[in-house]
């Protein structure tokens, strides 16, 4: 009962935080081949940190969470 509450709850804050008002523009990115696709994770722009090129910036992310570094 508690979890159902909870997931319940949970379902409520999503509704709210994915609601846009008709006034705000908002860019979604999240494939590399539709517009705005560069600013994804996945875009394929290396970035180097601390000596060491990563080929995206989820490979950076992902690496970090793997390797703890």
């Amino acid at each position: 009962r508690i979890a159902q509450e909870m997931l319940k709850k949970a379902e409520s804050i999503r509704n709210e935080l994915l609601k846009v008002r008709a006034d705000q523009k908002v860019i979604r990115f999240y494939e590399t081949n539709r517009p705005y696709g560069q600013f994804t994770n996945f875009a394929l722009y290396p970035i180097e940190i601390n000596d060491k090129v990563w080929p995206t910036s989820e490979h950076y992310f992902s690496g970090t969470e793997v390797c703890g570094e």
